[in-house]
């Protein structure tokens, strides 16, 4: 018998008898089923046992706790997560007292939630509720909420926390000391399961490992080998109970041994004996999976419960190789063996996408950097570097799964789309640039693809520090700095200029998601004069658009009728000062554009919410940052925020965001940044335009009424939105005022917007009326002025 038939009679054998399994309420049977990592065995005991509809709510919640923990050791935090939240809305019914103790295990999981996406703020918050409900507790309550595991979770958030300076990083991690003291001793006193004890021996040996890495950036070698040693102390201790417990075989096992490995890959910094040990560490932890690069079964893979910590594994195992390579001069052996395993990642990434029913799967690997493509880019570029076409032809289709590859990744058809006909998309005039950062080669690519030729850019990444010097020139208008970087920049990534081209469409990476390309110089043109409104930006030759990736480009016009809702809030708080420019845009616009304007207190969520306009403008303040559970935009009433976007019922085509920072978030290594701008094209908005810095609200205001006015004439947005911005150059009172601070910030991503010439020549009744009568006036005029001329001659 085979070996997935003998698992599906297995599967099958556990469904007949389920039931009976289930009425015995056998708990420690599925906690050793977790255990062993026989999760799919586990998942059909906890389904039959849940559909069973006399058991009871406390056996329901201890259920979706097991489902959850399950969900979040595969990596799947949002499932994680929905099946915590099951439990947690039962123990609200079975304890309204919010000071209940039962509650704790609500505000755990919420704060294991937020510490797994990186979020330690509200981590601290959750683990923060935890400790006021600890209070008091008996031994025996202690023993039924399994207080240990909650002390392992408070440990977690709190050594996340940011620190203004030394003693308070040292405090923080005391203060996680103490909570894995108490848990091993409360473990070894009850004498609860070994693999809890296991688990928290890991713990520790990584928060060491953060000690020895920590006192290696200062320089410190004798900390950084004394915390290196108790890190492997603890490690050790973990893996002995791996080992005694279950064998050599094991994704606990196989987890422990790679962080052991990750100790040795932070420490290495050019030191190949180190990196070498590291590979070692890999290489067992990949055979404690029960796998090796040259026998990989699929069959195994499937079985591996924690997938997500065998690619954080692989993604490790191949940097290093591939840095070995480089170290020694490209050899083979090292090359060959990062070519297998990255074979092996890409494998284990498309199983990922397969089994997580989220949509956010690229997004949340993107968070801890596991996404493989980025080294299967470095591999390709490596192997290939005489051969343009197959790079090319590679590039683009490998980046195709970095940026942003959950918005598109249902879409068949354009994730199948070759270079050679997403080419024929273009105009004869249009270039897209799709730009890749490479953290291994530490160069910057850009494929630049016309209608009739591909060409593959390697750039030295200094032009990263130069971007950075770049956009922070724009936001402190310091001329200076503003003119080289803007020059130099501009002749790194255009090294052939930009001859017979009309439009670039930039799929941007890394930092180029923060600069305006508009801005850029194409030469020293004005630069003696020191006026920003007579210098030669890129703007004045060509259309500039944004693309979030080639996908994105694949529906490239969107008509709309004219229809604008303009939303610009007041604010009832100290927090808020009051935006009048913003507010006077809003009224103008009733007139000027046609707009349905909710203004002040009528700019409200729920007016927002019920919004129905394929055109809709907001004018406010807004907090938006790496911290994406709190960025929001404000209303008149309440804060928008960025994970509200999901709820609305009906999505503009075009959707302004005029607020601070709207086209910002977090950055993530390969898949784009995460704010506004994603969640809403993610939604189904086909446009957005957004800011990139805190812009002036008297003139971003004026800029996008000029925008407006052109979108409604029936010039398409790209160009609107590149003929407002060349106005308000031309037309700045001052060189200051010309800056690009004041106009450079405002973003469009996404389709053209074009305005259905039916709509747009169609005037509004109030405006044919008028012109009647005022023709009507006329005519009446004339006709009076020559007949008193006759009668004044007859006199």
């Amino acid at each position: 018998m085979s070996r997935t038939l003998f698992n599906y009679s297995i599967i099958a054998i556990f469904l007949f008898f389920a039931p009976f399994i289930c009425n015995a309420g056998n708990d420690l049977q599925i906690e050793e089923l977790v255990f062993q990592g026989d999760f799919i065995s586990a998942e059909v005991i906890i389904s039959s046992r849940l559909r069973n509809t006399t058991i009871s709510q406390k056996e329901k919640v201890l259920l979706y706790h097991i489902k959850g923990d399950m969900a979040k050791i595969a990596g799947d935090m949002e499932g994680a997560l929905n099946n915590w939240n099951k439990a947690a809305k039962i123990i609200d019914k079975l304890y309204p007292n919010k000071e209940n103790y039962h509650r704790l295990w609500k505000y755990a999981h919420l704060s294991n939630y937020h510490y797994e996406k990186i979020n330690p703020k509200l981590a601290k918050e959750y683990a923060d509720s935890c400790s006021s409900l600890l209070k008091k507790l008996s031994i025996e309550q202690q023993k039924e909420i399994e207080i240990f595991k909650i002390w392992n979770i408070q440990g977690q958030a709190y050594k996340q926390q940011t620190h203004k300076n030394e003693q308070e990083y040292i405090d923080k991690y005391n203060q996680c000391f103490s909570l894995y003291n108490k848990s091993i001793d409360f473990q070894l006193h009850h004498h609860t399961p070994k693999h809890y004890l296991a688990n928290t021996y890991h713990l520790f040996g990584n928060a060491y490992l953060d000690l020895s890495v920590h006192y290696n950036g200062l320089g410190d070698k004798a900390k950084t080998n004394e915390n290196k040693e108790l890190s492997r102390l603890y490690h050790k201790k973990a893996t002995d109970i791996w080992l005694s417990e279950y064998g050599n075989k094991h994704y606990e096992l196989a987890k422990t041994k790679f962080v052991e490995g990750l100790l040795f890959h932070y420490l290495a910094n050019g030191n190949d004996e180190y990196r070498t040990i590291a590979l070692n560490y890999f290489k067992e932890s990949i055979q404690a999976f029960g796998l090796t690069p040259n026998h990989f079964s699929e069959i195994h893979l499937e079985l591996i419960p924690n997938k997500e910590d065998l690619l954080m594994c692989l993604k490790y195992y191949t940097t290093d190789l591939l840095k070995l390579d480089n170290s020694n001069s490209g050899k083979s052996a090292f090359f060959e063996e990062a070519e297998k395993v990255n074979v092996l990642a890409i494998d284990v990434w498309e199983q990922i996408h397969s089994e997580f029913k989220g949509k956010n799967t690229n997004q949340n690997l993107a968070i801890y950097d596991l996404i493989p493509q980025q080294e299967q880019i470095a591999i390709l570029l490596r192997k290939n570097n005489d051969n343009n076409l197959i790079v090319n032809e590679d590039f683009f289709l490998i980046n195709k799964k970095l940026k942003y590859y959950d918005l598109f990744k249902e879409d068949v058809s354009s994730q199948n789309m070759a270079l050679a006909e997403f080419q024929k998309k273009l105009s004869p005039k249009q270039v897209f640039l799709d730009y890749h950062y490479s953290h291994i080669n530490k160069k910057v690519y850009v494929l630049w693809i016309t209608r009739a030729n591909t060409t593959l850019l390697r750039i030295d990444a200094k032009v990263i520090d130069e971007a950075k010097v770049f956009r922070k020139s724009i936001i402190e208008l310091n001329y200076d700095d503003f003119q080289k970087s803007a020059i130099s920049i501009f002749q790194l990534l255009f090294p052939n200029g930009i001859s017979e081209v009309e439009e670039i469409i930039i799929c941007p990476d890394n930092v180029f998601y923060s600069i305006p390309f508009e801005a850029l110089l194409c030469s020293e043109k004005g630069i003696a004069g020191k006026d920003y409104r007579k210098l030669d930006y890129l703007i004045n030759h060509v259309t500039i658009s944004y693309a979030l990736t080639t996908d994105s480009f694949v529906h490239q016009i969107n008509k709309t009728n004219w229809n604008l809702s303009v939303f610009t809030p007041s604010f009832q708080s100290d927090e808020f000062i009051e935006l009048p420019f913003s507010q006077k845009f809003g009224e103008e616009a009733i007139s000027k554009l046609q707009s349905k304007t909710y203004s002040g207190n009528t700019a409200t969520l729920t007016s927002f919410k019920q919004n129905k306009s394929p055109l809709c403008h907001i004018s406010t303040h807004a907090i938006v940052g790496e911290d994406i559970a709190s960025n929001f935009i404000q209303f008149s009433d309440g804060a928008f925020y960025q994970k509200d976007i999901e709820q609305l019922e009906y999505l503009p085509n075009l959707m302004v965001l005029n607020t601070c920072n709207s086209g910002m978030g977090k950055n993530l290594v390969g898949d784009g940044v995460n704010g506004f701008v994603r969640e809403l094209h993610k939604a189904g908005v086909g446009t957005t335009i957004s800011n990139l810095w805190e812009v002036d609200d008297k003139l971003s205001n004026k800029l996008l009424e000029t925008f407006y006015l052109n979108l409604k004439d029936g010039i398409g947005s790209g160009v609107a939105l590149r003929l407002a911005k060349l106005n308000q150059i031309k037309n700045a009172p001052s060189s200051e005022l010309g800056a690009p601070y004041y106009w450079a910030g405002h973003r469009m991503v996404g389709e053209q917007v074009i305005i259905n010439s039916s709509y747009r020549n169609h005037l509004p009744i109030s405006l044919v009326l008028g012109s009647f009568i005022l023709i009507v006036i006329s005519l009446l005029s004339i006709i009076y002025y020559f007949m008193k001329r006759k009668t004044t001659k007859l006199i």
